[in-house]
């Protein structure tokens, strides 16, 4: 039963697996809200689904009938029916397959266990069940790479993955009297860079979803703010700063109800420092080693001539050969040292 001006609902039937279904598909995203049980009576198993795909409408097969979604559920007692048994506490599972609706009780659900259908993805069973007439609040956040389920403020599960976008709603297993109230959610995206602290002239590539963007929705704009005056629309953008100094870049994203997020990281661009390899010298008869620091880079000639040994390390051993020629280091950072040969 829904509540007037649609902030609550109540599920009053006491039998197999009911599910109230959200209309829209939902991906990083924050839900939350309240849960509480107003009866002493049943001690079964509530909570919500996520990420639902199907069955979508009249089920045309009962018996077999392809579902896919995520079910989060709570169970106030250990209990067992006919053999079977429901553990006390919180399970996280998965379905995905063909699933028989026209069984007289659906002991796979009701057990929590992994089937050819059914994958048990976490359990925190325990004394931690809920408790009659007390209030929880929940909050969930899925997005494309992860999921997270908290209980007034604990943390329960959190998986990672990849997953696509899908409905929510409230779900219950023989369980009535159930109340769902002050639900609500807000979008979050966030993303990585290639590196938090890149030289200068060195290309900045951002990223949401890491691995995982190719599930995000299509509705959804991306509008960036790289912090140095310039912008860039899209998922996956790169950027590269003119000038070194501390950077915030922004994201903020949009969803297709108008809600909005923004999510800021900060990028520290580095001038061009010099390592001091020590005092230039000239040798004319014999090989001469060159050191500097920190290891990583290349010597090379200033004439573009090619060195007979060419180290990617801090030290480079360069040969007698009677000429004059001036070399230097080429390191990322731009380290150098002056030689004459």
């Amino acid at each position: 039963m829904v509540a007037p001006g649609g902030n609550a609902v109540e599920q009053t039937i006491n039998g197999q697996s009911t599910w109230f279904v959200s209309p829209n598909d939902f991906i990083d995203v924050l839900v939350q809200g309240s849960i509480q049980v107003n009866t002493a009576s049943d001690d079964d198993l509530a909570v919500f689904f996520f990420l639902y795909q199907d069955p979508i409408g009249v089920m045309e097969n009962p018996a077999s009938t392809y579902t896919k979604s995520f079910f989060f559920d709570w169970k106030e007692g250990t209990q067992n029916y006919q053999g079977n048994t429901s553990s006390e506490g919180f399970a996280l599972c998965e379905v995905d397959g063909l699933y028989n609706y026209s069984a007289p009780c659906y002991f796979d659900l009701w057990n929590r266990q992994t089937t050819p259908t059914i994958t048990l993805i976490d359990t925190d069973y325990g004394n931690n069940g809920w408790n009659d007439f007390q209030q929880y609040d929940f909050q969930l956040k899925y997005t494309t790479d992860s999921i997270v389920i908290w209980i007034d403020g604990a943390r329960i599960f959190e998986e990672g993955g990849c997953y696509e976008a899908g409905k929510f709603g409230f779900y219950n297993f023989s369980q009535s009297f159930v109340n769902y109230s002050n639900f609500s959610y807000n979008i979050e995206y966030d993303f990585a860079t290639s590196d938090s602290l890149i030289c200068l002239g060195y290309t900045s590539f951002f990223e949401i979803g890491v691995g995982c963007n190719s599930l995000l929705p299509a509705n959804i704009s991306y509008s960036w703010d790289f912090g140095d005056g310039t912008t860039a629309q899209g998922i996956n953008p790169f950027h590269i700063y003119s000038a070194p100094g501390i950077y915030q870049a922004a994201l903020i994203s949009t969803d297709a109800f108008g809600c909005t997020d923004s999510y800021i990281h900060t990028v520290e661009v580095m001038g061009y420092p010099i390592s001091n390899a020590g005092i230039d010298d000239i040798s004319c008869t014999f090989d001469y080693g060159l050191n500097a620091s920190p290891p990583t880079g290349q010597w090379s000639a200033l004439t573009g001539q090619q060195l007979f040994q060419m180290l990617v390390v801090e030290q480079l051993y360069i040969p007698t050969t009677g000429e004059q020629d001036l070399y230097q280091t080429t390191f990322p950072m731009d380290f150098y040292r002056d030689f004459i040969m």
